[in-house]
């Protein structure tokens, strides 16, 4: 796959709701009855949205990846009486198998009983490990991560992995790229040194004896995950080596380590620009907008920019629903790429060669909104009596209804694409991770004025047209625009100003 055939899909419409007419009127298990009476859904029944771009998924799993990773160590998965959670239909702590009920529709006749699922790693000193402190209190998740915009997903977050992921064979401050494929002298992502899980060309394509290549590897380890989201991967690696070169033009005394960490600086910076600027305000709205994230107010050092887990875990989920089940992949004209065709999604895991929760109404309460009692008031809130009345039949109240379930199923609000709880909710994380960092981009001192403003002049658009072979954009990347409409040149974007740059450091 070339990196120009990957870049293209982003711009392809996403869905924009579920079909509830084959819903099944059966349940026995509740976590698959919810599955197959309120989300299930056939490809032929998800209808594009011709608003939004497919870019808002697919940059927003990108963006997620640099704030949010829950870790499950594989060492607690079978500690509980030598169980083992993969192979087991035991409910025993960290397993949480799901039961199949005996007619589920997508498993029919199988075998199996249960889906093998464990419990994320607890916080230390939360849930039962509690008792190292004195008692067992509430259990909470881990992230992995740093709470802040800072292109984590391109770089990693400790020193090691982001020692590992650079070029030092040269005195160029560049990323390591992969030695054996280009994409028409464009850099790919490097590889992994085992094939790993991503030996999946001879499963998928049934065809024996084609090589196998293994995963590519980033700041992030899900960045295999799709070979969507492993373009978007590709386009930031190829950005910060495009700046580490042209900084190297501009200053050529500076050291590797200064090309480096000027070129990943900026990087950093664009997706604070990008995120606030152009993305988030399709998400949750103006309203949310004006309300949670006006002009930069400055940095609090009393703000917690933690993630947390309902933003985590259900929130920043809301797009989990907008998966189209195609991964299109176009040529530079915008039509099915001859040599590349589209595949579906499940054929596109981890295949580099290609290339619950606390309650609804608590979080409602907590946002300043009503708290629905009933099936009536919970058909008002979702504006949809048959969906409030097969919710009111699984969970009995809407208090005991999943954040998750709850807030996609909001109707969006107005010039957003989420209902008013995920609103509320993604756009309070982002205020707090914006105002709780000491060096987010805004700050004085962080960059200079004249940078700055070359920052505020950054767009996702112009990182496309200088790392792929395509030519003309979307005015907006994150709207669908047929072809031909509010497309423009690269030629007439303008290219990020480095000058501010010149002769700086040492």
């Amino acid at each position: 796959m070339t990196m120009k055939t990957m870049t293209m899909f982003l711009f392809l419409t996403m869905p924009a709701a579920l079909d509830l007419t084959s819903l099944s009127p059966s349940f026995i298990s509740q976590v698959r009855d919810v599955s197959n009476r309120i989300l299930s859904t056939t490809d032929a029944g998800v209808e594009s949205d011709h608003v939004y771009s497919y870019m808002i998924t697919l940059f927003g799993q990108w963006n997620d990846h640099d704030l949010t990773f829950t870790p499950t160590s594989p060492s607690i998965r079978s500690f509980n009486d030598g169980i083992d959670c993969d192979l087991s239909c035991a409910q025993a702590d960290p397993c949480f198998p799901i039961q199949i009920p005996p007619e589920d529709s997508r498993f029919g006749n199988n075998s199996k009983s249960c889906i093998p699922f464990f419990r994320s790693a607890p916080a230390c000193g939360t849930g039962t490990t509690g008792h190292v402190f004195g008692k067992a209190n509430i259990r909470q998740q881990v992230n992995a991560l740093t709470a802040f915009l800072d292109a984590g997903q391109v770089y990693g977050s400790d020193d090691a992995q982001a020692l590992s992921l650079r070029d030092l064979t040269n005195d160029f401050g560049l990323m390591r790229v992969n030695d054996r494929f280009t994409d028409n002298g464009r850099e790919h992502l490097p590889f992994t040194n085992t094939l790993g899980t991503c030996s999946t060309r001879q499963k998928i394509t049934n065809v024996s004896g084609v090589e196998e290549v293994p995963c590519f590897v980033a700041g992030d380890t899900r960045v295999i995950e799709n070979i969507a989201l492993s373009s978007i991967h590709t386009l930031f690696l190829r950005e910060h080596n495009r700046l580490a070169r042209a900084l190297r033009q501009l200053n050529p005394h500076w050291s590797s380590e200064t090309l480096y960490q000027e070129a990943r600086k900026i990087v950093g910076g664009y997706p604070q620009v990008i995120v606030f600027r152009d993305y988030l305000k399709h998400i949750v709205g103006p309203d949310a907008m004006d309300h949670f994230l006006p002009a930069y107010p400055g940095y609090d050092e009393n703000v917690d920019p933690s993630i947390a887990n309902v933003f985590a875990t259900a929130a920043y989920r809301f797009a989990l629903l907008t998966l189209q089940p195609l991964v299109f992949r176009l040529n530079e004209s915008y039509q099915e790429h001859p040599e590349f065709p589209s595949v579906p999604l499940h054929k596109a895991f981890f295949a580099p060669w290609r290339l619950i929760f606390e309650a609804y109404n608590a979080w409602r309460k907590f946002c300043g909104l009503s708290q629905p009692q009933n099936e009536e008031e919970l058909a008002q809130v979702m504006d949809n009596p048959d969906l409030a009345k097969k919710i009111i039949e699984l969970y009995g109240t809407p208090d005991n209804t999943d954040v998750w379930l709850g807030g996609v199923s909001e109707p969006f609000v107005s010039g957003g694409h989420v209902g008013p709880l995920f609103s509320c909710l993604i756009a309070m994380q982002f205020q707090k991770i914006r105002q709780g960092d000491r060096l987010w981009w805004e700050k004085n001192g962080v960059f200079t004025n004249q940078q700055r403003k070359s920052l505020a002049a950054v767009s996702l658009n112009r990182i496309i047209c200088d790392n792929t072979g395509i030519r003309k954009v979307p005015k907006d990347p994150f709207l669908f625009h047929h072809q031909g409409t509010s497309y423009i040149s690269c030629n007439d974007i303008p290219a990020f100003d480095l000058r501010p740059w010149f002769k700086i450091g040492e």
